[in-house]
């Protein structure tokens, strides 16, 4: 009986398939492939928050002060399965790590934060985002309790290939606006970020995971092993070609905080011998890379930038230097609870300096824009938040071997990266926040899991 429905379904579905147009018919198969998978692997559905930065919020649907678009469906997706799968056991499977603990700490304080704001719409937005944040977290930390983070990890990399290609194209081709041209004549690469920092920051965070894979024992085989290393390649040339400063100094020590988990003694081997090639090798003076890192420092004269005339070299760091400096003046201005949470860019114009009124939507680092709305209370809550996720991902790196060892290590250099990058841009836009939940979720590993896998480590040894 359960076969005669089952080919009776399956009869109906193609008859209506076939009447369908050509489009939404390969739509509609592709969909019910995807649900059957996701119903077989409820774990499957992080790959869509894995290449939600991908889509982005530039095509979302406007609701008030919030962009709902790829990012959201991705979350929707994510809360949905976690809830039906739980609902399908009759237990809703929760964690919360330390690490947790610690985000709904910041997100306590976020909130209280908007007590005071001056804008509860963008203070709910932004709010909204780290809800999200917090969603996928919990989301992943359930589904893949007991399976392999394998797929998510693959989707992380895979997604940041993509990105490094289409941003690849664009400053071999010279594709892109004028004001996006360096030194000359380069393009700097942005990819679908439409902004090369953002596009080097997701590079940034995604590296780390095909790196690990490339050079993981155990599980991976040669041709993924290669197609991880031919990725990671990819998303490095993809960052060097953004000229982004910032994400140059967060890869370099992101690589470093890997290479010290992975292998200590070869890695501090290496910061020597760089260092040594800095200081006794051959002049550097005409290296196009330190042009970029040095570009209008020297007409800097002191720390006060409201004396500083701007100018085509130094305006990207003069700019950045004022909004750092109007960040301030708010937290002085209120250094508990700060202006608001995501209200950095409506008071901006009562703090702003002579030349630059017009805001850039945040200070261009995490840290001063965290203390400007949400006080010191906020940020020992984000450092708390980043500390905590460090130093679990660092164990686990430690305590775990094999796959599971190359999951912690990518974690830590995506964490270390941006914890590095955060000092000069944001990088909570177009969705890449969710990879922190994403992130968060991976190391909510048990203590039962962990021992497990040391002890195999060990027998295999």
């Amino acid at each position: 009986m359960a076969i005669a429905l089952v080919l009776s379904a399956v009869l109906v579905l193609s008859f209506l398939l076939a009447l369908m147009p050509v489009g939404p018919a390969l739509a509609a198969v592709v969909a019910g492939a995807c649900a059957i998978g996701v119903c077989l692997c409820p774990h499957l559905v992080l790959i869509a928050v894995a290449l939600a930065p991908l889509i982005g919020r530039r095509t979302g649907v406007p609701l008030g002060a919030i962009q709902l678009g790829g990012p959201e469906v991705a979350v929707v997706l994510t809360l949905g399965t976690w809830l039906l799968w739980g609902a399908g056991r009759r237990s809703l499977f929760l964690r919360v790590a330390p690490a947790g603990w610690a985000l709904f700490a910041w997100l306590w304080v976020g909130a209280a934060s908007l007590l005071w704001a001056r804008s509860l719409p963008a203070g709910a937005a932004e709010l909204g985002k780290w809800l999200e944040v917090a969603a996928v977290y919990l989301s992943a930390a359930a589904l893949l309790e007991g399976r392999s983070p394998r797929p998510v990890m693959l989707a992380i990399a895979a997604a940041g290939a993509m990105e490094a290609i289409i941003g690849l194209v664009q400053f071999g081709l010279g594709i892109g606006p004028d004001e996006f041209r360096v030194l000359g004549r380069f393009m700097r690469a942005y990819g679908t970020f439409f902004q090369p920092n953002p596009f080097a920051g997701h590079l940034g965070l995604c590296l780390p995971f095909a790196l690990a894979w490339a050079l993981a024992s155990g599980g991976p085989g040669l041709w993924e092993r290669l197609s991880a290393g031919l990725a990671a390649a990819a998303m490095l040339a993809g960052i060097v070609a953004s000229f982004s400063r910032g994400a140059w100094l967060a890869i370099a020590v992101a690589l470093a905080f890997m290479g010290l988990i992975w292998k200590p003694k070869l890695t501090v081997l290496g910061i020597v011998a760089a260092i040594a090639f800095v200081l006794f090798g051959p002049p550097l003076r005409q290296s196009l890379v330190l042009q970029r890192l040095s570009g209008g420092l020297s007409e800097l004269p002191g720390l006060n930038v409201a004396r500083v005339v701007p100018t085509d070299e130094n305006w990207a760091l003069v700019e950045r230097l004022a909004h750092w400096q109007s960040a301030w003046y708010m937290f002085a201005s209120r250094p508990w609870l700060g202006v608001g949470l995501g209200n950095y860019e409506v008071a901006y114009p009562d703090f702003s300096l002579p030349r630059w009124q017009q805001a850039l939507g945040h200070a261009h680092n995490v840290y001063l824009n965290v203390l400007a709305e949400t006080g010191l209370i906020g940020l020992f809550a984000y450092i708390a938040l980043m500390l905590s996720a460090l130093g679990r991902a660092v164990y686990l790196g430690v305590r775990t071997h094999g796959e599971r060892r190359a999951v912690a290590v990518a974690a830590a250099g995506s964490l270390a990266y941006l914890a590095v990058h955060s000092l000069t841009d944001s990088l909570y836009v177009q969705g890449i926040e969710l990879l922190l939940g994403l992130i968060l979720g991976i190391l909510s590993q048990s203590p039962a899991e962990v021992t497990h896998s040391r002890a195999a480590g060990s027998n295999a040894a």
